[in-house]
């Protein structure tokens, strides 16, 4: 991992333990100082889900948990210091997603109980700890306003190819953002939490988007990559979006959380094949 100040200088940093995480996946950053940080290492079927956090604003991070099942945990998102929610893929194709209400001390992990499930969770995002909504990585989606004890099913997206980031704010604005069938990459927007979609209007790349973080229903940041380097777009308006400067040395950025447009943390991967974390305080 690496943290850097105004995107521009980063410095190697790695998570001890048992598993080390080779890359990072999401991030989700609850407060000024509190940030919780998922990655993978290996595969599906034969690696684990990793948990890191940093409670100093994401410049040094320590291992928190990582998963006894093999799985992979592609997003999380934290609504305060205590509840946190992640979700993913077990053993290959099954749903996953786990919670915690004990700022990460404890994980609940809830498997296969959400339908339908193409090769597992890509994305989640909560707005309360009762409403939450998870995409699979084919882009439909399933939204809950119980905690996850019955969950309405949404429709993917006709040009869709792939979904791995999803952000939603109160009173049902949701962003989510992936591949088209085009190779294109894709940001689309929904007012029914995730339940149908529309396309918003974005720079011609190929490439793929595979985080994205909304401050409100207008303001948003998406991460990603193209054929050489990574890519981060902004909207001001929810629907037109442009492109952003690039931190150096970024290859990819797989997620980013943002509390003002002047305070982001974004994680990925450099050239080295080494887990990256930037921010912008």
């Amino acid at each position: 991992m690496a943290t850097s100040n105004g995107w521009t200088t980063f410095s190697d940093f790695s998570v001890r333990g048992a598993h080390l995480a080779d890359t990072m996946n999401g991030v989700s950053c609850s407060s000024a100082t509190r940030c919780e940080a998922v990655g993978s290492w290996g595969t599906a079927t034969t690696g684990y889900g990793v948990v890191a956090v940093s409670t100093n604003g994401g410049r040094t991070w320590s291992a928190q948990h990582a998963s006894p099942i093999p799985h992979v945990l592609s997003a999380i998102t934290c609504l305060n210091d205590k509840d946190c929610y992640a979700a993913g893929v077990k053993g290959g194709s099954t749903n996953y997603w786990s919670a915690t209400t004990s700022a990460g001390t404890h994980w609940t992990d809830h498997t296969a109980m959400v339908s339908p499930s193409v090769g597992g969770l890509s994305a989640i995002s909560c707005v309360s700890t009762t409403n939450c909504t998870m995409t699979d990585i084919r882009g439909t989606t399933a939204v809950t306003d119980t905690s996850g004890s019955t969950w309405s099913i949404g429709s993917a997206f006709s040009t869709t190819h792939w979904i791995w980031g999803l952000s939603c704010v109160a009173g049902g604005s949701c962003v989510a953002v992936g591949v088209d069938t085009k190779g294109k990459a894709q940001v689309l927007v929904s007012l029914n939490s995730g339940l149908t979609w529309r396309p918003a209007t974005t720079p011609n790349v190929s490439g793929t988007l595979f985080g994205v973080t909304c401050l409100s229903a207008s303001t948003c940041y998406a991460v990603g990559k193209n054929a050489s380097h990574a890519i981060i777009w902004r909207t001001t308006n929810w629907i037109t979006w442009s492109a952003m400067t690039v931190p150096a040395g970024a290859s990819v950025l797989n997620a980013i959380s943002c509390r003002t447009v002047s305070w982001c943390t974004a994680v990925g991967g450099n050239a080295a094949n080494n887990a990256d974390v930037f921010t912008l305080h």
